[in-house]
């Protein structure tokens, strides 16, 4: 999942991908609550902002 994010691929394209199919039988007793955890860790990774380099936030305080 965390590839598919860092490739800019949108919410719905990774829903689409299923990228937690193989574990829906034993996770995610419905469809709806198998596409509710994607989205939840879809916005855990793709929400966090970028790490700046050291000398980026070092010059950016000044």
């Amino acid at each position: 999942m965390e590839k598919l994010v860092r490739e800019g691929k949108s919410e719905d394209q990774v829903v689409a991908a299923k990228p937690f199919a193989d574990l829906d039988a034993k996770w995610a007793p419905t469809e709806l609550a198998s596409t509710d955890f994607i989205r939840v860790v879809y916005h855990s990774l793709a929400d966090k902002p970028e790490a700046k380099p050291l000398l980026k936030r070092i010059l950016h305080r000044s």
